[in-house]
């Protein structure tokens, strides 16, 4: 089969490279290469708490994301993309290191910390000679827990004092450009947005603007969506942006209003985009995992990808993006079992179909009419014993059995217990416990999962 290589153009040739892609490389029996002439720069975009059917381009009809849909338009658009974890640390842990968290280590907010043996894709991209810096807008992801490894300026300025943890998605992009303007290329800048969590705080006006069942969230979204335009104006022509949420929200989905307790799609399933010079425009629908995010990254630098990580780069899907086959998709939630003593949630999808792991094992068909909605293991036994066969066998795989040991390894302070608290986590202090016995399921625990929020 013949190989095409795309290569990096300057901003003046986008149009014809456009043209180019629209050619399906299928029909000319090619396969299109990403190969850059020479080291981009890398704008990793972090969405907190975006679950992709909330934009426009994933057909959220009461979206405001006109910069997002534009950026799915003119770069690849990952249809089907899952997270590790519904929560916000270690979803980013897996993020910037390519690994599950059985592997990397980290398996919820406020008790746990990537650890410095762990080796993030930044610290490789500098040893490549990148210039790296990131901005981080809540408490979860400060620098205490492990995620400015490999990062030159780390900006977790965040308010010492108050209920306020964050920063709006006014004062990221401002810090995030006055990063970007001391950057030198190759330059890897990560912004992390957190504005979609709850509370939803967006302004007035844009809360009025919006209709539809969840406005309050939506317009978190669109707040972000705006700022973003103002990155994107900034960056160089020779900038790959690759964007992606670190999970979603359930918006009362099975019950849950937030999220961190349910791996089902609402918490799990995030936007992924590839955008910029070398990148055809188009769409990806086979499954693929926000692990794979960091092999990409290398491979974008032209950088080697180790062995042993979880994720796979997503640039050999780039020419047949219709001929794909689905990647294994790992999920946990700890959460329960850690601020609750209830049993973690654990799903494997192979695209057609997800098993939740609990006290009760359940099956979904995911081509089905109720999807996520009807547990059919009862009617597939033999599907629900594989699925759970291929999970055990993934999770020995990272050293892990389904009763693990879990060792919390950090204390929180009195003050960042209530900052966890004020956005929703609660911290149970449980300590070196091994996940055995009988535990409640958190599907009987709704109206408390309730009561608590």
């Amino acid at each position: 089969m013949k190989t095409t290589v795309i290569q990096r153009p300057t901003r003046s040739l986008l149009v014809g490279l456009t043209v180019l892609a629209l050619v399906p490389p299928a029909l000319a029996g090619e396969v299109a290469q990403y190969e850059p002439a020479g080291p981009p720069n890398l704008l990793l975009i972090t969405l907190d708490t975006t679950r992709a059917d909330h934009l426009g381009a994933w057909g959220w009809e009461h979206a405001r994301t006109p910069i997002l849909d534009e950026l799915a338009g003119r770069g690849m658009r990952f249809v089907r993309a899952d997270a590790s974890v519904p929560v916000t640390l270690p979803s980013h842990a897996s993020i910037l290191t390519g690994l599950h968290p059985p592997r990397h280590g980290v398996r919820d907010n406020g008790t746990f910390a990537l650890a410095r043996a762990q080796t993030t894709v930044v610290e490789r991209l500098r040893e490549r000679g990148y210039d790296t810096a990131a901005v981080v807008s809540a408490a979860v992801v400060a620098r205490r827990y492990g995620l400015d490894q490999g990062f030159g300026r780390y900006d977790d300025d965040l308010p010492a004092t108050g209920r306020t943890v964050e920063r709006n998605a006014v004062a990221t992009t401002r810090a995030a450009l006055g990063l970007l303007e001391d950057l030198r290329p190759p330059f890897l800048l990560w912004i992390h947005y957190f504005d979609p969590h709850e509370p939803y705080e967006a302004p007035a006006e844009l809360r009025r603007e919006l209709d539809g069942p969840t406005p309050a969230y939506d317009a978190e979204i669109a707040h972000v969506d705006r700022e973003l335009g103002r990155i994107l104006d900034r960056i160089p022509d020779d900038t790959v942006t690759v964007l992606v949420g670190d999970h979603g929200e359930m918006l009362g989905d099975h019950g849950e209003l937030t999220h961190g307790i349910f791996p089902y799609r609402g918490a799990r399933r995030v936007p992924l985009l590839l955008a910029g010079p070398g990148i055809p425009p188009g769409s990806v629908d086979c499954l693929v995992r926000t692990v794979d995010v960091a092999p990409t990254l290398l491979e974008l630098a032209g950088a080697p990808v180790p062995d042993g990580l979880d994720g796979e780069s997503l640039l050999p899907l780039l020419g047949s993006p219709g001929e794909c086959a689905d990647r294994p998709s790992y999920t946990e939630s700890f959460q329960p079992y850690l601020s609750f003593g209830w049993y973690p949630l654990r799903s494997f999808s192979d695209g057609r179909w997800l098993l939740v792991h609990g006290p009760e094992d359940r099956l979904y068909d995911l081509e089905s009419a109720a999807a996520e909605t009807r547990n059919v293991a009862s009617a597939h036994p033999e599907r629900a014993r594989e699925m759970r066969d291929r999970l055990v066998r993934t999770l020995e795989a990272m050293g892990e059995t389904l009763e693990p040991e879990i060792e919390p390894d950090v204390v929180p302070t009195g003050e960042e217990a209530e900052r966890l608290r004020s956005l929703g986590y609660v911290s149970g202090g449980r300590q070196s416990h091994r996940l055995e016995g009988e535990l409640p399921d958190p599907h009987g625990k709704i109206p408390v999962i309730q009561d608590l929020h």
